[in-house]
């Protein structure tokens, strides 16, 4: 005969225990506490975070902006300078022809541009020495009356700037122009320097026809800078004249004149004086 198990008191509260800790009775959060997920729990540091993340990205789109705008700017203000400096570094290896056009751009950009700031007198120089010694002169009269007016009064100042516009009447056909600027130079010119501009009256008495006054231009030139007038280094030029572009561009200018035949007797004449002197 079969007994049922008897079930003490001690077995019913083991019972008891094992359910309590089933799925079904888990224990409770503690009072006024329930369970977030991880949303509710950090959803408002992710906002703060995307937040401040938008501020950077803000800032850097704003100061890569502002960088490209400021390069921009500095580059406006730099170009003509730029221009200037490449046009000036080739007049200085006598390419005039090549020099002209950049010296134009950057004249102008400083005239448009730079309305407050004036012209750099080293640019008006460049170009009106430039503008003297191109092989065609008169293509650019407008450049060069852009930039005598530049100059407007400041113009008899200089002795040298005299000389070169001078010059450039000189070479146009403006003989009366260029006699009276050429003169005013001589009041404006230091001992030396004044050696270039007394040559150049020399060579307007050619164009004259008058050889003794040339003569005696030359001589002075002569006495002021040996260097570069002394009468050998004139007469060894004489088939280096020939040749030279803007002694060919005289010679058509002033063809009618005979300017080629008067510089070819004032060296002979310099040459018979010279073997006379010895």
């Amino acid at each position: 005969m079969n007994e049922e198990p008897q079930v003490t008191a001690r077995d019913d509260t083991l019972i008891g225990e094992a359910q309590s800790h089933g799925p079904e009775n888990a224990p409770s959060p503690p009072n006024g506490v329930t369970k977030r997920s991880f949303v509710e729990r950090f959803g408002s540091h992710i906002g703060l975070v995307t937040g401040l993340f938008s501020l950077i990205a803000v800032f850097l789109g704003w100061f890569f902006w502002l960088d490209r705008r400021v390069q921009d700017l500095v580059a406006v203000k730099i170009e003509p300078y730029r221009k200037m400096e490449a046009a000036i570094s080739r007049v200085d290896k006598h390419d005039y022809d090549d020099a002209i056009r950049p010296l134009r751009e950057a004249f102008k950009e400083f005239k448009t541009k730079h309305d407050q700031t004036p012209v750099p007198p080293r640019l008006v120089d460049t170009f009106l020495r430039a503008l003297a010694n191109t092989d065609d002169p008169i293509e650019h009269q407008p450049d060069f009356k852009m930039v005598v007016d530049e100059l407007g009064e400041t113009l008899p100042e200089f002795g040298w700037r005299l000389h070169e516009v001078a010059w450039y009447h000189f070479r146009t056909g403006k003989l009366k122009d260029a006699r009276d600027h050429f003169n005013l130079a001589l009041r404006r010119r230091e001992y030396v320097e004044a050696a270039d501009t007394y040559f150049a009256l020399a060579t307007i008495a050619l164009v004259d026809g008058d050889i003794d006054f040339a003569i005696s231009q030359f001589r002075e030139a002569e006495r002021r800078d040996p260097s570069q007038y002394s009468a050998k280094l004139v007469t060894g030029r004489r088939y280096a004249y020939q040749k030279a572009q803007w002694w060919l561009q005289l010679r058509r200018a002033y063809a009618k004149e005979k300017f080629g035949e008067s510089l070819d007797e004032m060296i002979d004449r310099i040459e018979v004086e010279e073997k006379d002197s010895r």
